[in-house]
């Protein structure tokens, strides 16, 4: 750890096991950063992103015959008010074909729609033959 000053906010660098945030060294980044094990640094998650993660890719190295990792991208985890996670990014409305599901875009499924329907036509016709019974029952004299 190299510091500038003796104040808890006057760090420059860290050592490898912890990470540089605003000055100071911690071993947890705060809400809206992520770990980034590259710099050992705490990097600032997408604005959308409440928290996130970095994503680690690995490539062929053929140059030396071994894999290198890199960090392309982030993650998000949880997002920020009014937004859903979609394949790791926050949108604020669910591509065609999904719905928001405690903030995460979720499927719909054609299965339950069919049900769904399925149901609601069985209902109609139920109750549909039960007001024809009591009509035809009505009309006899009969009590119902």
């Amino acid at each position: 750890m190299t510091c500038s000053g003796g104040g808890e906010n006057d760090c420059l660098s860290c050592s490898s096991t912890l990470y540089f945030e605003h000055g100071r060294c911690t071993d947890q980044c705060s809400i809206g950063f992520y770990q980034n094990d590259n710099s050992h640094s705490c990097d600032s998650c997408p604005e959308t992103c409440l928290t996130c993660t970095s994503r680690k890719f690995f490539f062929l190295s053929f140059s030396s015959i071994r894999f290198n990792n890199i960090f392309l991208a982030t993650s998000c985890t949880t997002c920020v008010s009014d937004y859903s996670q979609f394949g790791g990014e926050c949108v604020n409305q669910c591509p065609d074909g999904f719905t928001s599901n405690n903030d995460i875009c979720s499927r719909i499924f054609f299965f339950s729609l069919f049900f769904c329907r399925f149901f609601l036509v069985s209902f109609h016709f139920i109750f549909s033959k039960i007001i024809e019974t009591q009509m035809q029952t009505q009309n006899r004299g009969i009590p119902f």
